[in-house]
């Protein structure tokens, strides 16, 4: 039963690899747009029709603050609630300058885990310097399945963590939407506590590898080639985004080992209508550890990328492996033709490895797929608050909430 489901996932993960490579030299037919009636957001419904006509539309020196409650639910956290802060603003000509974005959120959950981020892309004069912030403190707990995309879900083991995070990069424009830069990744885990035995997949990979279970660092510096040409960082309608990196962990800057890292990523964005309230979003990256040995939660894992979007269906870390690849594409189109409401259907795929177990990349894939509501929350900088359902294998189900799109 899983060689059929096995070759007809490697060929959903070959062509979405295959569109997104092809995809800038596609024309794809359009739908025609219906209507001409304005673009609103939810803060239009409480503003006269007087208000509306005189409001400006020229966002190039306003700052968009909104704070929102958080409330979503998925197994490994039970229900969370919180508070998320999302500005935007222009660092430049917003006709030369992309959109620069801070979020912060705290949050509490059922399961009495605290999370709270700092999340940045400051992009300044004509899109010059793009600076990439993710600061984290949680105090948290997740299960751990060990490692590879064959494992069950029957055999979760719960383990308690605390983490620092402190993520920097910067880039340089080159010419065009070519850029290179550097950064420094400083992760510290600590308070770890396992509540499975001796002969689990964490303590057995802490004993092999020499790791204390307890505590243990990953930093190091790495390098950074892009490409970007997308008109919006929070919602884009069109362009590519592709990136190539390498970082290098090292005791020498206070980690636990040496090791090193291989990121690639790519993403596309399609017009199917006129004013681009419909459209295909693809996103592929690939994580590789190509050196050394990381610690056992610095390993490649969905819901482990700067948003915590990968993986829509499961569980953060539910999937984690030295090698790990992860393909999503996602349907995006209006409820209401203003664009106050809006939908997304989507599907994806993740494949991880394990070489202690002989599982390689590609040997099984794990589905996911969903559908969400987009509730138009700044029509000047396309923010919209995002609510997903997803579903995965074995029972694996979530509900996802942000401000953002996944990607």
């Amino acid at each position: 039963m899983l060689v059929p489901i096995r070759f007809n996932l490697l060929c959903l993960v070959s062509v979405l690899l295959l569109t997104c490579i092809i995809l800038p030299h596609v024309s794809f037919a359009q739908i025609s747009d219906t209507s001409a009636v304005p673009e609103k957001d939810i803060w239009d419904i409480f503003k006269s029709d007087k208000e509306l006509k005189l409001e400006t539309r020229d966002s190039s020196k306003k700052v968009h603050k909104v704070f929102l409650p958080v409330v979503s639910y998925n197994p490994s956290t039970g229900f969370e609630f919180g508070v998320l802060n999302n500005t935007a603003f222009y660092l430049g000509d917003h006709l030369t300058t992309r959109l620069s974005v801070v979020n912060v959120r705290l949050s509490y959950t059922t399961n009495k885990q605290f999370f709270s981020y700092i999340r940045s892309n400051i992009i300044t004069d004509n899109n010059r310097l793009n600076f990439t912030g993710d600061w984290r403190w949680y105090i948290s707990s997740q299960p751990t399945f060990g490692l590879g995309t064959q494992t069950n879900a029957q055999d979760d083991i719960n383990l308690d963590y605390s983490l620092l995070r402190f993520y920097e990069n910067v880039v340089v424009r080159l010419a065009g939407p070519f850029y290179a830069g550097a950064g420094l990744y400083i992760d510290k885990y600590y308070n770890i506590a396992d509540h499975g035995t001796a002969e689990d997949p964490y303590q057995q990979y802490a004993e092999k590898y020499g790791f204390d279970p307890s505590e243990y660092n990953s930093n190091g510096l790495g390098l950074t080639l892009q490409v970007d040409s997308r008109d919006n960082t929070i919602n884009a309608y069109k362009g590519i985004y592709a990136s190539l990196g390498q970082r290098f962990y090292m005791k020498g800057l206070g980690g636990s080992s040496n090791w090193s890292q291989f990121l690639a990523e790519f993403r596309a964005y399609q017009r199917l209508s006129r004013n681009a309230h419909r459209r295909l979003a693809f996103w592929v990256y690939a994580n590789l550890i190509i050196s050394g040995t990381a610690p056992y939660m610095s390993l490649p894992a969905i819901g482990w990328d700067t948003y915590s979007n990968a993986g829509r269906g499961y569980e953060q870390g539910r999937f984690r492996g030295k090698q790990l690849v992860y393909a999503e594409t996602e349907y995006r189109f209006p409820i209401v033709n203003s664009g106050l409401l809006g939908g997304v259907m989507f599907v994806n795929a993740t494949t991880a490895s394990n070489d202690d177990g002989s599982v390689k990349l590609f040997n099984t894939i794990r589905p996911g797929y969903g559908a969400g509501l987009r509730i138009k929350l700044n029509k000047l900088s396309r923010t919209n608050i995002t609510v997903d359902y997803g579903r995965g294998q074995q029972n694996s189900s979530g509900i996802y909430f942000n401000v953002q799109e996944a990607f």
